[in-house]
């Protein structure tokens, strides 16, 4: 034992070496890199990128030529070219009370009027869609009014309504988002600008299990890890030739196991949680299938230790087992977990297709990503490693005696059938009695002398029959599932059309008319008569009222008086225009006096008139309010529809409309 230790030693001893050295090196670069030493290079990148604009816009507003002529507006084409090419905001304004804007570089930001009415400096400013850096300067002139120069160094974009192309990020450092944060606290670390003030200070978030690790160090952790598994592999391979196959695949399994169990229970050990790849929301079915890349890793280990297993063994000995019913016994157990591979096997498959944001769809070349390629390699080893489990347990059932195939085919499927019974998803049970019969005919063609499925080695040909078998049978699980998945989409996209098209579901305006009697309507009406007055009711009724429905329709409120003439609405629609569109183009709909009409193939106009009488029923005025459907939809946000051409909004454009000329 000793001396087999020694030669462990020796042949392995070098790559363990490099093993404990490029763990140690990798995380010492991580953790020196990745702590406050990051932070100063951040910090002195963000420092050094605003006050080279700085300086550029102190050259700038010296050149007093340069500025008179943009503020005349008697520039060149190569003067402006040069201005809109700085990547910062430059703008003049006439030195008065009003501050006339005369000249900017670009549309991106503009100053609020606090900030105009500050002394010539250098001030950190908070503005509509971030945080800037703001420099002004009055540039004296003779004869003439004092020029106004301002500029504004984008410092981190932070958005209102975030969606996937306007996110928060520090400009030109998108990588320090995560990282660190803005403050004026002076126990940060302080960003100076060109004139030796401090503008602010950058706060390091606390370190979490989601930072971003150094690619150096990344590299030199997975060479590490590589070389382990080569240790490993070589260990495992010695114990096989001194002490036996058997010890030799318990030592692998053993091995490979508790380290992955020290990954699960430590994450931060390797800090997997940063990648994509390991993000739960691109793929997550349970604690071990946590992600893609707990999946890949799982597959690519499972592969490698069924390999060394069929490496290692290459001949079945049964004779211990004499008695007949041992050797069923043995059969039954054998055959159990063949079903039980299956299933597993199925449900991974499935559970990759189904609960994955990953497209397998082959025929939409553009809809795949790199997270299909590894899904395809996934799909790959999990079929190999099925191939070859099935293969061993398969052919050392033939080694246990002739016996009856046809009561191993009832073993098999009442195995299946009795596991099927235990799940309560009735989705899987569906593909999983398909699968069962599946596994029947697979177990008929293992055992088929022509496809030679139970052959150590296989030829060109039997590869390819094998390779078909697998590739339908795992396309047959993908085309399954794209189809419940579009069928699913397609009923989810039903359901949001008939939330916003079919207006007997109009639950959220029916809650909000509710109060909208005459009750409420006639003891407020001579506050509407007062300009004052009648903007707040409306702007009140809207906020409150229609709170829950402005995100998907701009809601407005028309008054008018007894002769039909407005009361101070926003909009010039007249009292006819309204009218003829409630009763010619309206639809009823399950609200008292609510109506609709098409706005588009999946959008439609919601328009409630109510007549507001006195307590003679005499008609003093009529109250409308008009719910149109937004322009844009979810990330579409801020993508301007250019060429669109709106109708205005008359009844001559209902498509009930008709003229008659005599």
């Amino acid at each position: 034992m000793k001396s087999f230790l020694i030669n462990l030693g020796k042949r392995n001893g070098y790559l363990a070496l490099a093993v404990v050295l490029l763990f140690s090196a990798g995380y010492i670069i991580d953790y020196y890199v990745g702590s406050s030493t990051s932070a100063k290079f951040i910090r002195n990148d963000i420092q050094s990128y605003l006050q080279e604009r700085e300086i550029d816009f102190v050259k700038f507003s010296a050149d007093t030529s340069l500025v008179n002529k943009l503020f005349t507006q008697q520039y060149s084409n190569e003067d402006l070219k040069l201005m809109v090419d700085k990547n910062y905001s430059v703008l003049l304004y006439q030195n008065d009370s009003a501050h006339t804007l005369k000249f900017w570089n670009n549309q991106r930001v503009l100053p609020d009027d606090s900030l105009l009415q500050k002394p010539d400096g250098n001030y950190f400013a908070f503005l509509k869609n971030g945080q800037y850096d703001f420099v002004k300067k009055t540039i004296s002139q003779n004869n003439n009014k004092p020029i106004v120069a301002v500029a504004l160094v984008p410092v981190r974009f932070q958005y209102y309504i975030t969606i996937n192309n306007l996110q928060p990020e520090f400009v030109n450092f998108p990588e320090a988002e995560g990282k660190f944060a803005i403050t004026f606290s002076k126990n940060d670390l302080p960003v100076k600008s060109y004139f030796g003030n401090n503008l602010f200070y950058l706060h390091q978030k606390l370190r979490t299990v989601n930072k971003t690790q150094n690619w150096i160090s990344v590299v030199l952790i997975l060479s590490a890890i590589l070389l382990l598994l080569i240790i490993i592999q070589n260990v495992a391979q010695s114990v096989a030739v001194k002490f036996g196959a058997i010890q030799g695949i318990a030592f692998l399994m053993f091995v490979v196991t508790i380290l992955r169990v020290v990954v699960y229970k430590f994450p931060s050990l390797l800090n997997l949680r940063q990648y994509e790849l390991f993000d739960p929301r691109i793929y997550g079915s349970n604690f071990i299938l946590s992600s893609l890349g707990d999946l890949l890793i799982n597959s690519l280990l499972s592969c490698w230790i069924i390999l060394f297993i069929r490496r290692q063994i290459k001949r079945y000995n049964t004779d211990i087992f004499i008695a007949t019913w041992k050797e069923w016994l043995i059969k039954f157990v054998v055959l159990t977990s063949i079903s039980f591979f299956t299933f597993v096997f199925a449900y991974i498959v499935q559970s990759l297709v189904a609960d994955a944001k990953i497209s397998f769809n082959v025929t939409n070349f553009w809809s795949l990503s790199a997270y299909s390629f590894i899904g395809f390699i996934v799909l790959a080893s999990l079929a190999l490693t099925y191939f070859f489990c099935t293969q061993m347990l398969i052919r050392f059932i033939s080694t246990l005696g002739s016996g009856d195939s046809l009561i191993e085919y009832i073993i098999m499927a009442f195995a299946g059938l009795l596991m099927l019974t235990f799940i309560k998803n009735t989705e899987i049970v569906e593909l999983d009695v398909f699968v069962l019969i599946w596994l029947l005919a697979y177990t008929w063609l293992m055992q088929r002398k022509l496809f030679s499925g139970l052959n150590v080695r296989l030829n060109i040909s039997e590869v390819l029959f094998w390779l078909f078998t697998f590739s339908v049978s795992i396309s047959a699980v993908i085309i399954s599932e794209n189809r419940k998945i579009e069928l699913e989409q397609r009923k989810r996209t039903a359901e949001r059309l008939s939330e916003q098209a079919d207006p007997s579901t109009e639950k959220v305006l029916s809650i909000a008319l509710t109060y909208f009697d005459n009750d409420f309507l006639y003891p407020n009406f001579k506050r509407l008569k007062d300009p004052e007055a009648n903007a707040y009711i409306k702007d009140s009724l809207i906020n409150k009222s229609f709170s829950t429905y402005r995100d998907n329709y701009n809601t407005k409120v028309y008054t008018y008086g007894a002769d039909e003439k407005p009361l101070f609405n926003e909009e010039s629609i007249s009292y006819d225009t309204l009218n003829t569109i409630f009763k010619i183009q309206g639809k009823p709909t399950s609200v008292t006096d609510l109506r609709y009409y098409e706005k588009a193939f999946d959008k439609y106009t919601y328009l409630y008139k109510k007549s507001i009488t006195d307590s003679t029923h005499k008609i003093v005025g009529y109250f409308f309010i008009l719910s149109e459907p937004k322009n844009y939809k979810g990330d579409d946000l801020l993508v301007p529809e250019l060429f669109q051409q709106r109708k205005e909004f008359l009844p001559e454009y209902s498509p009930v409309y008709s003229c008659l000329f005599t």
